[in-house]
């Protein structure tokens, strides 16, 4: 056991919090956090819009067709993913509102297809 694990097990047990951890809804993740916290709950959190365009990709994948057109992955998914990077200090409200309404219009298509397609 080296000096650096009790500080590490005392950190893994520590409550998370964050946009990482929150389990909120994105309509309360619009208010509790900045611009930049919100690219980063909507891109790593389980609530996150990125998490439910996977599922959505997921459920296209299960029905064989059209995950080229509305899969998770692409144009969308970098410039989001740009926005909640490391390196970004700060993100301004237009650019994030924007990459969110791209995906939404990607997931509403996506939800479309699928809905007609049953």
């Amino acid at each position: 056991m080296t000096d650096l694990d009790t500080p590490l097990a005392e950190l893994d047990a520590a409550p998370k919090s964050g946009p990482f951890y929150d389990d909120i809804t994105p309509e309360q993740a619009a208010k509790r956090y900045s611009n930049k916290e919100l690219a980063v709950y909507h891109f790593y959190n389980n609530n996150g819009i990125v998490a439910e365009w996977s599922k959505l990709g997921n459920r296209l994948i299960a029905h064989g067709r059209g995950f080229a057109a509305y899969g998770d992955f692409g144009v969308y998914h970098e410039g989001l993913r740009k926005l909640a990077a490391y390196e970004r200090k700060r993100v301004g409200r237009i650019e994030l509102q924007v990459a969110l309404a791209c995906i939404r219009r990607t997931i509403d298509r996506g939800e479309a297809f699928l809905a007609k397609e049953a």
